[in-house]
């Protein structure tokens, strides 16, 4: 069995009087302070016993203390045990009548103000971080009024963004953290500088609850940053399908079988695929589809534009109905603000406990550039179509309805 115990250190360098009472508290139960590294602190097992612990500032080189400091301490009743996170020198003693290691503790100042300056640049990086997460992302969508908080957060992922909310409180939090140990430093510095002496005694159960999570947190927390933003977000994956079968919506077959034809011959031609589909999960919408076929996908290659089309589907099933009003109405209020292009007509279609509207627009000048977009809902199932071609959708209404409802 081991005569030795990793316990983590819940402390930054900077709460002096914290650790302090806190190896004292450790020597109380039997564990003696050894040596450290980044996160965790080495103790060796021992008979419990009253130990005094005090922290002072000094160049560790080598790991080695100079002669003459060592010495100094020694004639005091101090032995070195060694150093804490390459900042500090740990002393302990046995004498309860021994004296303070400091008789002038001015010569702290500098070391403190080394100390302050290190975690004003913590502070300042966790905060540039969470300024510069991906977090805010459905909250710029909404403010720029491109999408709707549930439209921008399907985009990205619901599970994912979830992540991304707990990684931003943590950069939060460790901001917090080292900006206040700057604060905390300023306050010692200010008390020593007017005469004062470091606190001794102080209580630390919270600061070393904060700390074991915080602490250990730092440095994956960066990392976690640097990879979440090197990670593609918004970003539709579809696969090529010659599969058009079980969808529930209508594809470009029903809609207008001459434009269909006249993809199928020439997409055939380039060795493309029928549609472009792409299918996934989320905690807001278990289903949710985006589908696509447009004729510039095989045009630009063989120079054919006699039944030029786009049809682009999505389909979601929502979770809550309430999540399903909340994105028809987003996305209505979206297409009737929207500037770049004008409104030719506007079609209620609503019927039977079915919300549809058609929405025609203008983007440049002829009737060739006219594109129509139908938005539809029926309880948790929302569809937006947007298609240019030579079909008019509200003449597809029913179909639109009975796939909906089916």
């Amino acid at each position: 069995m081991s005569n030795y115990v990793r316990k983590l250190i819940p402390f930054e360098s900077c709460d002096i009087p914290a650790i302090q009472s806190w190896l004292e508290d450790m020597a109380k139960q039997g564990l003696f302070y050894k040596s450290c590294g980044f996160i965790f602190a080495r103790f060796a097992k021992g008979s419990p016993k009253a130990v005094r612990y005090r922290l002072d500032f000094c160049d560790v080189i080598a790991g080695e203390l100079p002669a003459e400091k060592a010495e100094l301490y020694e004639l005091s009743s101090w032995q070195v045990v060694g150093e804490l996170k390459n900042d500090l020198v740990v002393l302990s003693t046995e004498d309860p009548d021994a004296p303070e290691i400091f008789s002038d503790h001015r010569h702290l100042i500098k070391p403190l103000k080394s100390l302050a300056k290190k975690h004003t640049a913590y502070w300042i990086l966790f905060l540039f971080m969470f300024l510069f997460s991906r977090v805010a992302a459905p909250i710029n969508a909404i403010i720029m009024e491109k999408d709707g908080f549930i439209d921008a957060v399907l985009q990205i992922g619901t599970g994912y963004y979830i992540l991304l909310c707990i990684m931003a409180v943590l950069l939060l939090l460790e901001f917090i953290l080292h900006f206040r140990s700057c604060r905390h430093l300023k306050k010692l510095i200010k008390r020593i500088e007017k005469g004062g002496e470091l606190p001794s005694g102080e209580k630390y159960k919270l600061k070393s609850k904060i700390g074991a999570v915080l602490i250990p947190l730092s440095i994956p927390l960066i990392i976690l940053w640097l990879i979440h933003l090197a990670i593609p977000m918004g970003v539709t994956s579809y696969k090529p399908s010659n599969d058009v079968s079980g969808l529930p919506f209508p594809t470009m077959q029903e809609i207008n079988a001459a434009e269909y034809e006249y993809y199928a011959e020439n997409i055939e031609k380039v060795k493309g695929s029928i549609a472009y589909i792409s299918k996934k999960s989320d905690l807001l919408a278990p289903v949710e589809i985006e589908f696509t076929q447009d004729s510039s996908a095989f045009e630009h290659i063989t120079g054919k534009r006699e039944k030029t089309f786009q049809y682009d589907v999505q389909y979601r099933e929502m979770r809550r109905e309430e999540d399903a009003v909340n994105t028809f109405n987003k996305c209505l209020h979206l297409l009737e603000k929207d500037s770049f292009a004008e409104i030719v007509d506007t079609l209620d279609l609503s019927r039977d406990g079915i919300e549809m509207k058609l929405i025609v627009k203008n983007y440049k000048d002829g009737e060739s550039d006219k594109v129509q977009h139908l938005i539809a809902r029926y309880e948790n199932r929302f569809i937006r179509v947007l298609y240019s071609g030579d079909s008019n959708l509200s003449d597809y209404a029913e179909l639109y309805i009975a796939y909906l409802k089916a």
